[in-house]
Parts: structure tokens; C-alpha cells; sequence
């Protein structure tokens, strides 16, 4: 047995994940795959092309009278059109401001509206509609298996609908969402209440106890409320301080627990429900707004958005300072009608608007209303400076020390995975562990179990069963380290993607343990 692997100090002990197995009888003699002739590090170039976002790389804009011609398309459009040529390629505002639209349209976007304030009854679901969930019910039939709970007409006309009712494009999408939610085993835990979210996601870790933002209640009709003290976020101290994986963690279990209410709500109140988000700005500056700490969240959003769509039902923003509003009237008419509908500034009369539309036995003090707590703020988290003694030290981290540690690059454009092959017998014990980290840059990162015995030259393949999805981490300042269940042998594939990098490699050193 190898010697296990020193985890982070501020690593929870409760947060493992048993990844889940294929489908087959333990008690079965089960035949040692095939050992596969690959090599340590398979590199396979992606397909992916640039997409449609000119870059940084573009010359300047020509500027003219009142306007600018772009160097991509080569149309004349004034600044504001600029700052959303190709998904606001050309930076005319800094990046961390292109940034902060990218997030916005990510939490705010979806392709029909709503009547956000007003109770909606369950719709009568037309035949078309109905036509398609069938159609999208009989497509992804295995992956509702694995997390039922999806498995019901309105959850599935909601995917639809928030992607304009293209199925070819609802189908890889809803798959890949469920597969996430069934591997970090989101699936069966009990999110039954608002307190036993609250609960699963402060045990997370002690640094992402730091990241704001907590669920308050319901509003009137009965949407969940989720606020958000972003002015408090202390970017830079997160970052040295907890793993990126662990705010993905943080906010897709946050945003399951809310859809496992919602659609039992649903079933009781017989009308369609959302989330409603309070941004309270009370304490920013510039200095929160980091370039790095801001695309992670970004990324992670985005991310967020592709796994829980048409959710969002209301955006209120209280506290703004005068420089938020200032870049907010500038940009605004860059965002899509959609997004805009669903932000709402509100001014010094904030308190008694929220309470219009959130009863003030949900609001604690500190946001004007009567809930009882023993301070002004409740229980939401309030951010704040991470302290010293939370920032990752590497001189206490074995595995930075560790000689054997093993190095990868991983070329632009292209993906890369390291197999891991798991010979014997089924083991419910078994665990895989890892440590890595990338010199700079980001990496997506995920773990799959190969369903062919043979190997496989693909670090991805549809086949493959998911064991830890695929995240977009950042390991510059604290490294990624996690340890998932394998009961099953089998090929197992960790992979490292850097086809969103255009023109840069990335240098990664890591360090794989298999504990039975």
C-alpha cells in the first residue's frame, strides 16, 4: 500500500467523493483489462478552432468621427457596439470590465423571458413542447437513471426552453450536467431545506467559508432568495487560500440543493419558480476587482450557467457605488435585452423595495428586515480579508517537496491525460489521489474510467464514465489535490485540457497515488 499523500491542511476530511460505478455485479469474477501499450503522456491535437472572439492579439480600431472600424469584421460601429464585437473581443475597456459583462450575461442570460415578479401557474405543455421532452427524455435516458429526480416533464421543457428548444444542443449539454451532479454524488444528498445546503457547503473548507453569499429564504412567491455580499470579496486572498475546485464545489452544490427545492416547491405551489439574487456592493473598490480572481469567477459562472439554465428570475443590485453606476450606464446598452430586463439598480429606498418583493421575516437586520439572528448578518457569509494563517504555505505541503513528483506539458491547443490502470478485484475502498499544479495559466481538469478494457489513445471518449468532472482550475497559487473513490479496475484517464489555450504550453507537476 503506498503511502498516502499529505492533503492541505485546511482540507476537509468529509468532502471525498465516490465516484459512481458502471453497472455490474460485485460478486461476479471480473476479468484484469487488457494492459494497454500507451504512452505516460498521450497527447491528442484538438479540433477546437479560435471561435468567434477576435482577441487580444487584434490590432487597435481604427477610430473615426464618432466611432471605430473593426479589425476583425471590418464594420463601422460606434465605441459602445465595439465592446461586444465578438463577445467583447476588442478591448476597449479593461479586461477585468469585459470580464464583468462576460459575467453578467452568464448569470442573467437565457433565451425567453419571464414574468419575474409574478407568480406563473404551470403551464398547459403544447404538443410540440411535449413532442420534444419525449424526444429529449428518450435521448438521455441513461443519464436519467443516474439522477431521476430530472426525470419529470417542467424540468425538462425548463432545459428547453432555456436553450431557444434546440435539442441538438439541449442533449450533450443535459448529459454532461447530469453526469457532473451524479459523480460529486449531489444526487442523493439530503438538500430537503435551505439549513442543510447552508450546512453541506460551510464543511467545504475553511478558506471557501470566505467566498460571500448564502440562500436568505423565499421571496413572495416563493422563489428562493440568494444574497451575495460581493463587495466584501476578498479576490486576491482567496486565491491564495483554497482550491479553485473547491468554489465549483461550493456554488454547483449551492445551485443543485436550489433546484431540489424548486421543483418540489413546484409540486406544491403548481407554478414555475426560479431564484432571486441580491448583489449587495457595501464595501468595493477597485481593489476587489482583480483581473485574475474576477475570470475565475467568471469561469466558474459560465460554467454554472451551462449546468443550471433559465433559473434566474430577478437581479437586484443595492449599495452600487457612484463608479459602479457610472461603467453600469456605459455598458449597459452593450447587454442583451434579456439580461438587462432582469437587473434592476435600486437606489436609497433599497430597503423597503427588496421588502415588496421579499417578506421582512426572510431579510435579516443588516438588509432591513426582522429575521431573528444573533447578529445584524444571520448566517450569510460575508467574505471578508481571508486571514494569514488560511493562505496555502508550501514548506507544509509534502507533495510540493516531494522529489518524484512526476512533470507534463501540455501543448496549446491540444488535450492530454495520464492513464492510471486499476488491476483486481472490485474494492469499495479503493481511492484514487492526486496532487498538481500548473507553473501558470489554467487548465481544465477532470478523471474518467475508460470503458474500453483495451486502453484508448482519446483522452475524452462519449463512453467514458465520469469519476470527477471537468473544471476550469487556476493552480498558480494553491495546487489541486482531491481524492475520489474507484471501486471499479479499470483505465483510468486524469486529463488536462488546454484547448481554450491559443498560443501558450502549460507546465504541470504532479503526483497520482492508487490507496486500496
Amino acid at each position: 500500500m503506498p503511502t498516502p499523500m499529505t492533503m492541505p491542511s485546511y482540507y476537509p476530511p468529509v468532502v471525498h467523493y465516490h465516484a459512481p460505478p458502471p453497472p455490474t455485479n460485485p460478486s461476479a469474477p471480473k476479468a484484469e483489462p487488457a494492459q494497454p501499450s500507451l504512452p505516460m503522456n498521450i497527447v491528442v491535437n484538438s479540433n477546437a478552432s479560435g471561435g468567434g472572439g477576435g482577441g487580444g492579439g487584434a490590432s487597435a480600431p481604427a477610430i473615426t468621427m464618432g466611432g471605430f472600424t473593426c479589425p476583425v469584421c471590418l464594420s463601422y460601429a460606434t465605441p459602445l457596439d465595439g465592446m461586444v464585437h465578438h463577445r467583447y473581443g476588442n478591448s476597449l475597456f479593461p479586461m477585468w470590465l469585459t470580464g464583468l459583462l462576460s459575467m453578467l450575461d452568464a448569470m442573467c442570460y437565457d433565451y425567453e423571458m419571464h414574468d419575474f415578479m409574478t407568480a406563473q401557474e404551470l403551464p398547459k405543455i403544447d404538443p410540440d413542447d411535449q413532442a420534444l421532452i419525449n424526444e429529449l427524455r428518450k435521448r438521455i435516458h441513461k443519464e436519467l437513471e443516474l439522477v431521476p429526480s430530472y426525470d419529470d416533464d417542467y424540468s425538462l421543457l425548463r432545459w428547453l426552453i432555456g436553450w431557444d428548444r434546440h435539442i441538438e444542443v439541449v442533449v450533450p449539454k443535459l448529459k454532461m450536467a447530469l453526469n457532473t451532479i451524479h459523480a460529486m454524488r449531489l444526487d442523493v444528498e439530503d438538500f430537503s431545506s435551505l439549513e442543510k445546503i447552508t450546512a453541506y457547503l460551510d464543511a467545504i473548507s475553511k478558506p471557501s467559508y470566505y467566498m460571500p453569499g448564502s440562500l436568505i429564504g423565499f421571496d413572495k412567491q416563493g422563489n428562493v432568495v440568494s444574497l451575495q455580499a460581493v463587495g466584501r470579496l476578498d479576490g486576491p486572498g482567496l486565491l491564495q487560500s483554497t482550491m479553485i475546485s473547491d468554489l465549483y464545489v461550493l456554488r454547483i452544490a449551492e445551485s443543485e440543493g436550489v433546484m431540489q427545492i424548486i421543483r418540489e416547491n413546484e409540486k406544491k405551489l403548481g407554478r414555475q419558480l426560479g431564484t432571486v439574487v441580491i448583489i449587495d456592493l457595501d464595501g468595493i473598490s477597485l481593489d476587489n476587482l482583480e483581473w485574475t480572481a474576477l475570470k475565475a469567477v467568471t469561469n466558474m459562472l459560465s460554467h454554472l450557467q451551462e449546468l443550471f439554465p433559465d433559473v434566474l428570475r430577478k437581479l437586484f443590485i443595492i449599495r452600487a457605488p457612484s463608479f459602479v453606476q457610472l461603467l453600469w450606464s456605459a455598458v449597459s446598452p452593450c447587454l442583451a435585452k434579456q439580461t438587462k430586463q432582469k437587473i434592476e439598480f435600486l437606489g436609497n429606498d433599497w430597503k423597503e423595495r427588496l421588502k415588496e418583493v421579499i417578506d421582512e421575516s426572510m431579510l435579516y437586520e443588516h438588509w432591513g428586515g426582522t429575521k431573528p439572528a444573533e447578529t445584524p448578518y444571520g448566517d450569510v457569509r460575508m467574505g471578508g480579508k481571508v486571514p494569514k494563517e488560511l493562505r496555502y504555505d508550501s514548506t507544509k505541503d509534502e507533495c510540493f517537496k516531494n522529489k518524484e513528483l512526476k512533470s507534463l506539458t501540455v501543448s496549446a491547443r491540444s488535450s492530454t491525460f495520464v492513464p492510471v490502470l486499476v488491476k483486481g478485484e472490485y474494492n469499495p475502498d479503493r481511492k484514487l489521489r492526486w496532487w498538481w499544479r500548473a507553473e501558470s495559466g489554467d487548465l481544465d481538469f477532470g478523471v474518467r474510467l475508460s470503458a474500453s478494457e483495451n486502453g484508448t489513445q482519446n483522452s475524452e471518449e462519449a463512453t467514458d464514465i465520469i469519476c470527477w468532472p471537468k473544471f476550469r482550475l487556476l493552480t498558480e497559487f494553491v495546487p489541486e489535490s482531491r481524492e475520489v473513490a474507484i471501486p471499479n479496475p479499470g483505465l483510468y484517464k486524469l486529463t488536462f485540457d488546454n484547448s481554450h489555450g491559443k498560443l501558450w504550453s502549460k507546465q504541470v507537476k504532479y503526483c497520482i497515488r492508487v490507496i486500496e
